[in-house]
């Protein structure tokens, strides 16, 4: 009995290990697609074709509720940390890009458990 308990323990603790390594993965993924979009966000450049094109990308590939939150919460996570973003540019991204989300304005301080 007590031997079960503890292999449970060992197998949700490999499953929790797993999923956070696959979201650091995400997350490493998410700023390499989206490292275009920063120099557009930061006002460096009036070009976001590069931009938009991965962000077409992303939109098609992250289908389910869970997938678009984790991904959200990578996106949040970049653009909380950068400096100098054009916080239209930002919110006004998905509209140029021609990427519906839903009715959700991108913020830097999004909540991503508002994605349903």
């Amino acid at each position: 009995m007590a031997y079960s308990r503890v292999a449970c323990l060992v197998l949700a603790f490999v499953m929790l290990a797993t999923l956070l390594v696959d979201a650091a993965n995400l997350c490493a993924q998410l700023q390499k697609q989206l490292n275009p979009c920063m120099d557009y966000l930061k006002d460096k450049s009036g070009d976001s074709r590069g931009c938009c094109s991965n962000v077409k990308i992303l939109n098609a590939k992250y289908k389910t509720i869970a997938e678009r939150q984790t991904a959200c919460k990578c996106i949040v996570q970049e653009v909380h940390g950068a400096v100098g973003l054009d916080l239209n540019r930002l919110a006004n991204l998905p509209t140029r890009c021609g990427v519906s989300i839903h009715g959700y304005r991108v913020r830097q301080n999004f909540d991503c458990k508002k994605i349903k």
